[in-house]
């Protein structure tokens, strides 16, 4: 017993702290840019500048994340023009990932700070199917929406100043506490004056953290202002479809077929009338789903997922109009010249991945595949969810 628990943690953990290949790569790839960035920088200032190691430091990122005190500079001539170009890499390739990162990293402190307030002050909502629970939130006026979304980041970057404020006032013993909470904001807006002048190397060692973790968390902020706008605006388009009701001219347009409007042309017309999706994102997966559906059902039988596994084995298959298509000349185009990559697994991973983004943002489940036992049988396929997007057609105010 004790041994299939340890065997049952030793998974648990193995699956909680696994990495994919691809973030580990580019971690490693940003790592040896910020070592090179800062370890060459460093060199050729100690070098040719004859500061300090710390000096040098303190000047690359001062550049970097374009803060700019003016306290050091590079001397007139190869120095300068060694600046010009070293600026430019710090600013695009430094700074910019490494603010992203400290981002990420404060952002669900800032998630958690949104809810809280979400909790403290709930948002009235339209419940669609009327069982009881809310389907869609309604956008709040602009001045408390902003307020509510923005007061709890804003407060959290204060307090991050207020902490760091007092801690240079312990470093820098000439400055009183309002020199260095001036210092402390005007350098995470990046204005950078210059003014309050950092005189210790333990100074700079922690100007260093400072500036990489205020100014990269005042731009998220920043960053956060325009993602609210732009949630908002969908908020609102969709509450005007949810208020108006669905005319024919609007069935209509859905109605990508001609034989009426089915559960995938109804989420996906109005994921593009919402503008969450555009016709690029979608097309592709449809032309290839067309050709592996060999009998034109609209669904992947198995019959269709075996005939795409074949694809390792060199097979073909017909499509709905009885032409033969060469899977592995499809797979290589998909694929660009590369291996395999419609084997079964592949597609039914795929679909399944369509299928949960389209809920994730709708709460609709849209079936891809049906067993082929019902097709033999001739029954219809269901959805998992109950035909969530005929639920979503019936408004208690007769919206369809």
């Amino acid at each position: 017993m004790s041994s299939n628990v340890t065997v049952e943690a030793t998974a648990l953990a193995k699956k909680r702290f696994y990495l994919p290949a691809g973030l580990i790569h580019k971690v490693l790839v940003q790592a040896v840019i910020f070592l090179a960035y800062f370890g060459i920088g460093c060199a050729f200032y100690s070098n040719v500048e004859g500061w300090t190691g710390v000096q040098s430091l303190y000047f690359l990122m001062v550049s970097a994340s374009t803060v700019g005190y003016g306290d050091l500079n590079p001397s007139p001539g190869f120095s300068r023009l060694f600046t010009i170009i070293w600026i430019l890499i710090g600013i695009i390739c430094v700074f910019a990932q490494l603010s992203h990162f400290v981002a990420e990293l404060f952002r669900p402190v800032f998630r958690a700070m949104r809810n809280m307030l979400e909790r403290l002050t709930p948002v009235p909502g339209i419940d669609i199917d009327g069982d009881g629970t809310y389907d869609f939130v309604m956008p709040r006026r602009p001045l408390i929406y902003y307020s509510k979304s923005l007061i709890g980041p804003f407060t959290f970057i204060i307090i991050i100043q207020i902490i760091f404020a007092s801690i240079f006032t312990i470093i820098e013993t000439s400055w009183s506490f309002g020199d260095a909470f001036y210092h402390c904001i005007v350098t995470a807006t990046t204005v950078g004056y210059g003014d309050v002048t950092i005189l210790t190397e333990s100074g700079r060692v922690f100007a260093f953290v400072h500036i990489v973790i205020s100014v990269s968390l005042l731009a998220a902020l920043i960053g956060d202002v325009g993602e609210l706008a732009e949630e908002r605006k969908s908020s609102l388009h969709k509450l005007s479809l949810l208020k108006g009701r669905l005319d024919l001219g609007l069935m209509k347009s859905l109605d990508r077929d001609g034989n009426g409007v089915d559960k995938f042309e109804f989420v996906i017309g109005m994921l593009l009338k919402l503008e969450i999706i555009d016709a690029d994102d979608y097309e592709p997966f449809e032309k290839v789903f067309q050709q592996m559906d060999a009998d034109g059902s609209g669904f992947l039988t198995q019959d269709d997922i075996d005939a795409a596994a074949g694809v390792a084995r060199g097979g073909v298959t017909k499509d709905s109009k009885g032409r033969t298509i060469d899977l592995e000349a499809l797979d290589r185009r998909l694929n660009g010249g590369g291996g395999s990559i419609i084997g079964e697994k592949t597609v039914k991973k795929s679909m399944s991945m369509f299928s949960a983004r389209t809920q994730s943002i709708t709460g609709v489940e849209i079936s891809t595949t049906k067993n082929k036992t019902e097709d033999d049988e001739g029954s219809t396929p269901t959805t998992s969810n109950g035909d969530a997007v005929e639920q979503l057609g019936k408004r208690k105010n007769g919206w369809v």
